[in-house]
């Protein structure tokens, strides 16, 4: 059965200082490393139905998986204009999980919803040691944020996931599918029928449709080695 380790590590941002996170590791030897990006600090954070159903089966299936949060987390005024300092605090996951020596060697993705969506796609395209990323219920219809680093994504050749409800009322399936005209391949998309943007009560369909992409995405790299 995967253990559970909480754990603290150092955002990017200089003064942020520690975040606070949760570490599940697999009983195998872990195939992959992922950090999960929680929705929108004011009122959520790493331990909502989705993020925790998605680590469980990730976990299960061999990967070790570090759930954080924001350190924005609880706050009712964030500075969100672009993520700007939350940008660094997943830049501080991804160097606390590649330094664990069950992940030194392992293939490492993003995974985040709403929010964390937006968080993963911006860090992920950048950072040459993210293999793929998996955007659940990306918030395509707000118009007052840069919600994704679009012309950087459209040219990002490493797999992509897109999770969406055809109910969400920040991501319309107009929005969801011009965005996926425009990627470039590999790219994969996951419609969940009846649902809005929060996901909560299909968790179970959720998680299992994203950790199977990664874990099969790992596997493919590990094999290609």
């Amino acid at each position: 059965m995967p253990t559970l380790e909480q754990v603290t590590f150092p955002s990017r941002a200089a003064q942020v200082g520690e975040l606070s996170g949760v570490l599940h590791l697999p009983d195998d030897q872990c195939v992959a490393g992922v950090v999960i990006c929680h929705p929108y600090p004011p009122t959520s954070d790493m331990n909502r139905p989705v993020e925790m159903a998605t680590a469980q089966d990730l976990s299960a299936g061999a990967a070790a998986v570090l759930r954080f949060n924001f350190h924005s987390v609880g706050h009712p005024e964030p500075d969100l204009a672009r993520g700007s300092s939350e940008l660094l605090d997943v830049a501080g996951a991804v160097d606390y999980l590649r330094g664990r020596a069950e992940t030194a060697n392992r293939p490492l993705y993003l995974c985040g919803r709403s929010f964390g969506a937006s968080m993963a796609l911006h860090w992920g395209v950048e950072d040459d040691r993210i293999q793929g990323i998996v955007a659940i219920s990306t918030p395509l219809d707000w118009t007052d944020r840069q919600v994704i680093p679009r012309e950087r994504l459209v040219r990002y050749r490493r797999p992509k996931l897109f999770i969406v409800g055809d109910r969400d009322e920040l991501c319309s399936l107009a929005a969801h599918e011009a965005l996926m005209r425009e990627l470039a391949e590999p790219k994969e998309s996951y419609i969940v029928r009846g649902a809005d943007h929060y996901l909560s009560a299909r968790a179970p369909e959720v998680a299992q449709v994203g950790a199977e992409a990664i874990l099969r995405w790992a596997r493919d790299v590990i094999s290609a080695r």
